[in-house]
């Protein structure tokens, strides 16, 4: 807590007067913003904040008569970075023998989520079952290593959906130590500066620039690469003397030859000056910023502090939720975290960190890596929520030794060399059994809707819902007309996860949707996005030598040969629609058809 004391003036003025507050309690102060006018002998004038942090507490009321020295407010700086902890890194006795970027504490160490689903290369016990049987308890899962890496990015995207939210907990950490502008870094001497984006190192000396100074071979930022400046760069991070760096430069210029003669060499002849920060301009030339009255001081000497950007040069307008994702990106630690938010913190990172590595690495990490039981366990019951957007299986699916669920059965190949160890028994349901041995679905594919029926042990058939997504909606006539339509929002996504297994794979509805859901946003969507919906897919498909271009929400351009001309390795808007007709024919809550009836002229 910073106390805001009234200063000195002008000799001979012991009091002035109060007239108004500009701030209230919890608005943030920035350096330099005005708190408060002031009246002395006519004369108004403001008060300029040289902290920063959220404004706590007036001790004044507006039209009193305060005294020089009385205190009028506090203001609590928040995770900004205190002495205390700049000290701290002062007590490392060398600038870059220090912890490696890579040896971020691994989830089996640190994460208090949930540590006890682990993944390892071989089974290793066999589990025993019928192949009739109907379901069975299961303790492991064989998985292949694209449906391992699948996993870990549907793990990482819950994770992120949950922290990053404006109001999460987590999230509201982060941007609170965020407004405090600079956050040192626990693995690497290393301080972020939210202005900018980018890290500086602290360093126990900084190079003074001359005129013979070759930057080039200073850039190292604690084992990044680093660059020098831009001019707007320095103007807009050294735009007051309290940053962390120039504090240090301050601090370790006052050092005497006699406690370190290299410094004192280097800081040589300074003692007097203003002290400025090099830049580069116009490509390779040093040019030096002057900090204390903040312009060029084209002749003057400047201390080098190289600078790693997170985003690009010159990024001044970044919003928080990019900066968590640069600092995951290169696996940066943020110190301040409570002992709660610094597990979350790990965990994401773990996660974040496995989704990038290549094959080799990522055998290399099975032994450490752990899974949030929790959020395996809704993968499974959102399964088909994510893939079409139809209902949440309910919790009792995985415990009830009736039930079970599909994706748990067990399937001993070769292509399957990977574990997943659970901390509990879960049940597993064989697919066999919900086949539908009498049962029929017929399929009525018309120009602008399709129709669905099924038909089981009777003459009584009974129509289908397509693409409406939730059964315990109630019933509309026009739920059964189920438009001919297929939006693309991010088909290389989809794709891509459409390719990873053969049966049931991992897709997602929000990159490509059909039926009312399409229809819906034709309707209501932007004309520039017209070329993102197919909506004359039967026309396509029945005429000879008619091309069709497709371009997705995301830009993403294809053009389609005509129907009968298509390959099997090209893009199938027939096959796409029939696959959505099966996720909704064939789930856990209607069974498997084998037997159709395609009404196609």
């Amino acid at each position: 807590m910073t106390s805001i004391i009234i200063p000195e003036i002008e000799e001979g003025i012991e009091k002035i007067l109060l007239v108004q507050w500009y701030k209230q309690p919890g608005d943030y102060i920035t350096v330099g913003e005005s708190l408060a006018k002031f009246s002395c002998e006519g004369i108004e004038f403001d008060l300029f904040s040289e902290k920063e942090g959220t404004l706590k507490e007036l001790n004044v009321a507006e039209d009193t008569i305060v005294k020089i020295g009385d205190l009028i407010c506090y203001l609590d700086s928040g995770d900004a970075i205190s002495e205390e902890l700049l000290k701290e890194v002062e007590k490392q006795e060398t600038m870059e023998d220090k912890e490696p970027i890579e040896n971020v504490t691994s989830l089996a160490e640190k994460n208090n989520i949930d540590s006890s689903i682990y993944l390892m290369n071989k089974n290793e016990e066999q589990v025993l079952f019928s192949p009739d049987s109907q379901t069975v308890p299961v303790s492991a899962i064989s998985m292949t290593y694209k449906e391992v890496r699948s996993l870990i990015s549907h793990l990482y995207q819950s994770a992120e959906e949950t922290f990053f939210k404006d109001e999460a907990s987590f999230f509201q950490d982060i941007k609170k130590m965020l407004r405090s502008r600079w956050v040192y870094m626990n693995n690497g001497n290393i301080i972020y500066d939210h202005n900018i984006a980018a890290v500086f190192p602290y360093r126990k000396y900084y190079e003074l620039m001359d005129e013979d100074f070759d930057y080039k071979k200073h850039l190292d930022v604690s084992g990044f690469k680093g660059d020098a400046m831009t001019r707007e760069e320095a103007a807009k991070s050294f735009n007051t003397t309290d940053h962390p760096v120039y504090k240090r430069i301050l601090t370790l210029d006052d050092y005497s030859v006699s406690k370190n003669p290299s410094i004192s060499r280097i800081f040589a002849n300074q003692t007097n000056s203003s002290k400025s920060i090099a830049f580069k301009s116009h490509g390779y030339d040093i040019q030096s910023y002057d900090v204390v009255n903040q312009k060029n001081n084209l002749l003057g000497k400047g201390f080098f502090v190289p600078v790693f950007r997170l985003n690009e040069e010159n990024a001044f307008e970044i919003n928080d939720r990019k900066a968590l994702q640069l600092w995951l990106e290169n696996r940066l630690v943020p110190s301040g975290l409570s002992a709660e938010r610094q597990k979350e913190y790990d965990y994401l990172l773990e996660l974040y960190q496995l989704k990038e590595l290549d094959h080799e690495s990522f055998l290399k990490e099975l032994p450490s890596i752990a899974i949030d039981s929790n959020t395996f366990y809704e993968k499974l019951l959102n399964s088909e929520k994510v893939r079409a957007d139809i209902d949440t299986y309910d919790e009792k699916m995985l415990t009830d030794p009736n039930r079970g669920h599909w994706d748990l059965w067990p399937v001993t190949s070769d292509e399957k060399p990977l574990t997943i160890k659970l901390n509990e028994e879960i049940m597993a349901r064989n697919p066999k059994m919900d086949i539908r041995e009498d049962g029929i679905v017929g399929i009525d594919f018309g120009t602008k809707s399709t129709v669905v029926v099924h038909q089981e042990e009777s003459d009584f058939t009974l129509p289908m819902r397509i693409g409406v997504g939730y059964h315990n909606t109630e019933v509309q006539d026009w739920h059964y007309e189920n438009p001919t339509v297929i939006e693309f929002i991010d088909l290389a996504h989809f794709l891509e996860l459409y390719q990873e297994k053969e049966g049931r794979p991992d897709t997602r509805w929000q990159d490509v949707t059909v039926s009312h859901n399409a229809l819906n946003n034709l309707m209501n969507g932007k004309s520039d996005h017209y070329y993102s919906i197919l909506n004359n897919l039967k026309q396509w498909a029945g005429e000879k030598n008619n091309e069709l271009r497709l371009k997705d929400k995301r830009g993403y351009a294809v053009v389609l040969r005509s129907f009968l001309d298509l390959t099997d390795q090209e893009i199938n808007p027939i096959e796409l629609y029939a696959y959505y007709l099966g996720l909704y024919i064939n789930n856990q809550n209607n069974g498997i058809y084998l037997d159709y009836t395609l009404s196609f002229r």
